[in-house]
């Protein structure tokens, strides 16, 4: 049995830890994201006004969700809100199931079978990454594309096929209806036939560089210019809004700020090493570094030549998105540098290597073993059990009186009431109208009920009459969470 026969079959068991491990999050999930419910009620809009959900922010997702909708509906699913939460939650960790096979294959193209198969094997133990593929968030659904584009990419460069840089023109073109920023995987396909155009050993003609390129863009077109037009604009909404004709003159007193004092902008670069770091858990993050320097330093004949032309690319296109949406909007969240965070796990095998082989030498056995292998495991198994606490805890147990009060209202309301709420999940939850607000000058005349959280030592308000109380956490009463009638 061959070495790559025995990989993949082990790739099952990462397979099966995602499954197990996703299926358990779902099931301990008290609360889903803020974003869950505005992509559900996104996904059911889209029945009903479809243009202006198109309209709005990327498209892809929420029809995800509502073809997975009218999937479960055939064996009986009604319209409640556990039977969109839940299959919408299913789907999404799918979808990392399909990712965990290209990210493998990407690995593969990038630093060889073994360390491929190590990476996913990390990754499938790393809580975020985890976590948000159990929750109802469009990051892994983007993921599975990218990866899968990156990946038909690395074999069209490998193979020069004008059939699978179309391919890839296609894959970018579906990843830009989930998250507009999968279009920069056409971007590294035309840099690599620029660099095939201009250098002669990479064995495609600069006639064939030519027509590759037309076809990518043909293809990605083909995707992604029909949305475009419907939706009115081509970059994301954060982007279009920075570079609109309005924010101008703030963009400007901002770079001219910048380049007073760059405080903002090296704060930038330290929030994408803290959040790459939160990703990887620490831990990782010193072997990623490690791997990456023995990689450029010692391992230069290893590195082919898409690898020198694309993976640079990769971090230096996505470092530059990511100061720019810190230095603009003042936040970055994991779930923006997810791709990157994977991206880098590819190099953290090798750093583990590289650390085991110096344990070895320094406090090798006497059945000498070269490859520190012995110490690799250790390593490997010291991560994980770093990883485990936070990845197996339940997700947001921590604001489960929101369930509580969701499940009085639905119990004990009119089912045309409206409540005004402090977080729409409430509402959602509940199954009733909601109008998000926190203050008495948010009250509005068509809400019936309000919901609020209040500390213990805040002072109580005329909010109307005060039907019931529940701590928010589920246990102490420092924050509860109120609910009063008109």
């Amino acid at each position: 049995m061959t070495l790559e026969t025995k990989t993949n079959r082990l790739l099952i068991l990462p397979w099966l830890i995602t499954a197990i491990v996703g299926g358990y999050l779902i099931w301990q999930t008290c609360l889903v994201t803020k974003d869950g419910p505005l992509y559900i009620e996104r996904a059911k809009n889209l029945c009903v006004s479809p243009r202006e959900v198109i309209a709005g922010p990327e498209l892809g997702y929420p029809a995800m969700i509502l073809g997975t909708h009218k999937v479960v509906e055939i064996f009986g699913c009604t319209d409640s809100p556990y039977e969109w939460l839940i299959p919408t939650q299913i789907m999404t960790l799918c979808c990392m199931l399909i990712a965990v096979l290209f990210i493998y294959q990407l690995g593969k193209n990038i630093v060889g079978k073994q360390d491929a198969f190590l990476a996913i094997l990390i990754l499938v133990f790393l809580p975020y990454p985890m976590r948000f593929a159990a929750d109802i968030i469009r990051d892994w659904p983007s993921i599975m594309i990218f990866m899968t584009a990156m990946t038909v990419l690395f074999i069209s460069a490998k193979k020069n096929s004008v059939l699978l840089f179309g391919l890839v023109g296609i894959l970018s073109g579906a990843g830009y209806l989930i998250r507009a920023e999968n279009a920069q995987v056409v971007i590294y396909g035309l840099l690599w036939l620029g660099v095939c155009f201009f250098v002669k050993r990479t064995g495609m003609d600069k006639r064939k560089a030519v027509i590759t390129a037309i076809a990518l863009l043909v293809c990605f077109a083909a995707m992604a210019v029909p949305y475009m037009i419907v939706k009115g604009n081509v970059l994301p909404e954060k982007l279009q809004g920075l570079i609109s004709s309005q924010n101008t003159e703030k963009s400007a007193e901002l770079v001219n700020y910048a380049g007073i004092s760059g405080d903002r902008l090296g704060k930038s670069f330290v929030k994408i090493i803290e959040r790459i770091s939160e990703n990887l858990m620490y831990y990782f993050f010193v072997f990623f570094v490690i791997g990456a320097y023995v990689r450029i330093k010692y391992q230069k004949e290893k590195i082919i030549d898409i690898e020198k032309v694309i993976v640079p690319a990769f971090f230096t296109l996505n470092i530059m998105m990511m100061v720019l949406l810190y230095y603009n909007h003042g936040y970055m969240s994991r779930r923006h540098c997810l791709a990157m965070s994977i991206v880098s796990l590819f190099y953290v095998p090798g750093g583990l290597r590289a650390a085991a082989i110096m344990l070895e030498s320094k406090f090798g056995r006497k059945e000498e073993d070269k490859a520190g292998r012995f110490w690799l495991a250790i390593l490997l198994i010291i991560g994980i059990s770093i990883c485990l606490p936070k990845l197996l805890a339940a997700k947001r147990a921590d604001r489960i009186g929101f369930l509580d009060t969701a499940k009085w209202l639905s119990e004990n309301t009119p089912e045309d009431a409206v409540i005004m709420v402090p977080d729409f999940r409430v509402s959602f939850y509940a199954d009733r109208t909601g109008i998000e607000g926190w203050e008495i000058k948010d009250l509005m005349p068509q809400a019936e009920y309000w919901v609020r959280v209040i500390k213990a030592d805040e002072p109580v308000e005329n909010w109307g009459t005060k039907l019931t109380e529940f701590p928010l956490d589920g246990k102490n009463t420092d924050e509860m969470v109120t609910i009063h009638k008109k």
